[in-house]
């Protein structure tokens, strides 16, 4: 029998999951585990003593694979996380992850931290520009979040930290434009109490395995396969049309969603396979990417190839997987001839009673099928084999959620302006968040006569309105359409 050495705190390969990745998933299962039995033990004593004060942990960005958060989520009394964005790309980014922790518990949630300015650990921290701090506020806000907190109130003096921004700073302290912006926000936040315990209503949903940031990097053969980018890639397409999407387990309930989004699911834990199968049963249309159902819950392949148990419900059949280098590509055509390049992977289908609805114009597969559609049930179960561009992505998906009664709020919203709605019992909640570095005008006809006030403002809205480069709008419904 070959032996099995994990040699922590070293840079063995072993204990980063290359020599036995079954026993690396056990041990990162087993130190997330373990993390929650220390802090189940703290909170049972803080209940015993303060037993009507809620209590939670802030986690990190998905980014710190320290925890997997949908086995922490049940033992907390409400979700908090830290928001530390890159500076280019930052929206899509932080609304992945607002959108990811306030599903845990499809609840609203805490923004426990954040940098007033600038960070210091960076490869590169540039300050954030004027208004930039209040919007990212303001879109954690749009997306769940009932408190805005800051990471550190005074700057200190010594330590790896000295360098973070916050929000007294060294030197001038509160006389600085940092110290003004906060303060005004503070005031802006105030006038926002009526949206508290409001929420986000999605009828479409990505599903996300947090483990399988470790699994895909220890188990790919590309080194541009990225489980997290991939996802992102699949999430912006909605993202950027705005339309509102949870961020859940493969295991969680799906009954309440039109569309399931899987991208890149390469385990199929126990049960897993089970709920996509129901899911697409019962309506709903099921949307999954290449190198997916390529191993069970110990990261062994099932017999019978990949996408078992589940490959009838697609309708095909993986024959085999290409992983491409940087200079190599193909290109897919869609049945209206429209053509579209691909790059880092594709994949050998055959049509198992699914058909094609785009198939490889190159190399030796062309001809083949690129993406299929299968019927089952009472739904749809779509598979993307390769890695297209952005355009047919968001083609795909757009026709997708459409089909099944999705449509974005705003059509024909200008670039760059993100929009969601908070609601509930009869209160309804419009957020227009410009992340443009310049003043953003749009039109307001597509509310379709649903009058809205400024509730910042305090006034009207017309018909026309113009957004200030990284400027917020909070508008309250006040005519029902």
């Amino acid at each position: 029998m070959e032996s099995i050495q994990i040699r922590l705190g070293s840079d063995h390969a072993a204990a980063r999951g290359m020599t036995h990745t079954s026993v690396s998933l056990d041990y990162q299962r087993f130190l997330s585990d373990s993390n929650l039995q220390g802090f189940l033990a703290e909170k049972d004593e803080i209940v015993r003593i303060t037993p009507d004060i809620p209590v939670t942990s802030n986690f990190y960005s998905i980014d710190f694979l320290g925890q997997i958060h949908s086995d922490w989520a049940p033992h907390l009394d409400v979700i908090s996380w830290d928001s530390y964005p890159p500076h280019r790309d930052y929206a899509v980014w932080a609304a992945f992850q607002h959108d990811y922790f306030r599903s845990l518990k499809k609840s609203p949630f805490l923004l426990m931290e954040q940098a007033a300015s600038n960070v210091n650990w960076k490869s590169y921290n540039p300050a954030k520009r004027p208004g930039m701090m209040s919007l990212q506020s303001y879109q954690a806000v749009a997306r769940g979040a009932e408190a805005i907190m800051y990471f550190q109130f005074r700057q200190s003096r010594g330590g790896v930290e000295k360098y973070h921004s916050s929000l007294v700073s060294h030197g001038t302290e509160s006389d600085n434009r940092i110290y003004r912006e906060i303060g005004k926000l503070g005031h802006e936040l105030a006038k926002l109490d009526e949206v508290l315990r409001t929420g986000i209503h999605a009828k479409a949903a990505i599903l996300f395995d947090v483990s399988l940031i470790w699994l895909v990097d220890w188990n790919k053969t590309s080194q541009d396969l990225d489980y997290r980018r991939i996802v992102t890639d699949y999430y912006r397409s909605l993202y950027e049309a705005n339309i509102p999407v949870d961020i859940v387990h493969p295991l969680s309930d799906l009954s309440g969603y039109a569309v399931a989004i899987a991208p890149m699911l390469y385990m199929f834990e126990e049960g897993v396979a089970d709920n996509l199968r129901s899911f697409a049963e019962n309506g709903g249309k099921l949307v999954m990417s290449y190198n997916s159902g390529m191993v069970n819950g110990c990261d062994v392949v099932e017999h019978g190839g990949f996408l078992r148990p589940i490959d009838d419900v697609f309708g095909i059949i993986v024959e085999e997987a290409d992983a491409l280098e940087p200079e190599m590509s193909n290109r897919i055509e869609r049945n209206d001839g429209m053509s579209f390049r691909t790059d880092k992977w594709g994949e050998v289908l055959r049509l198992n009673g699914a058909e094609a609805i785009a198939v490889y114009r190159e190399d030796y597969y062309a001809g083949r099928p690129a993406v299929t559609r299968n019927r089952y049930g009472r739904g749809e179960a779509y598979y993307v084999s390769a890695h297209p561009e952005d355009r047919f992505l968001r083609e795909l998906l757009l026709a997708i959620c459409s089909d099944a009664g999705i449509a974005a709020p705003c059509p024909n919203a200008p670039r760059g302006v993100e929009i969601t709605i908070r609601e509930d019992e009869g209160k309804r909640y419009l957020f227009l968040l410009n992340h443009n570095p310049v003043d953003t005008e749009m039109n307001m006809d597509w509310t379709e006569g649903a009058g809205w006030t400024d509730l910042i403002r305090e006034e009207p809205v017309g018909e026309k309105i113009v957004l200030e480069a990284y400027a917020t709008l909070v508008l309250k419904q006040t005519i029902p359409v």
